[in-house]
């Protein structure tokens, strides 16, 4: 990771959320290959950003709500966010084959790979022994907030 873009509470915060993780969670982590992580107003998630050479790279945009609930939670994120470079992503809206996708395939292709990066998160924050408040909230998420449009995107 090279850039890190916010005050210096948020650099700290990150470093104890890097720490908080389990030796393979911080492997899977570093393995996305995040380029950034920014503190931002809106639209929380993983983006595939442009840097001023021109090189594809991929960043991490965190709220204020998400980077400052807890170490522990900003850990999980980190490797909920992780999860979505990672894996296959099933929810383009091109399949491998060329062909378009119509919009409810898509849709229930990005709840299912929120729902796989959700299941993710949730180890991630068990291995930790994360508060419980933490761990029902997750586990109560069906995947569909993978719907809600970015701009709305504050948590």
């Amino acid at each position: 990771m090279s850039i890190v873009d916010g005050d210096r509470s948020f650099h700290a915060y990150l470093c104890q959320a890097l720490d908080r993780l389990s030796p393979s969670d911080r492997a899977y982590f570093f393995k996305a290959a995040i380029q950034a992580i920014l503190r931002v107003d809106s639209n929380s998630g993983v983006v595939q950003g442009v840097a001023a050479d021109g090189r594809d790279i991929r960043v991490i945009r965190l709220t204020r709500r998400t980077a400052f609930f807890s170490v522990t939670w900003l850990a999980g994120v980190l490797v909920h966010e992780a999860c979505h470079v990672i894996e296959p992503r099933q929810s383009l809206p091109v399949g491998s084959g060329g062909e378009r996708k119509d919009m409810a395939s898509l849709s229930r292709a990005r709840i299912a790979e929120e729902n796989q990066c959700l299941a993710r998160q949730l180890e991630a924050l068990e291995s930790m022994a994360a508060p419980a408040t933490e761990l029902t909230h997750l586990r109560g998420q069906d995947g569909s907030h993978a719907l809600t449009s970015p701009a709305l995107q504050d948590w």
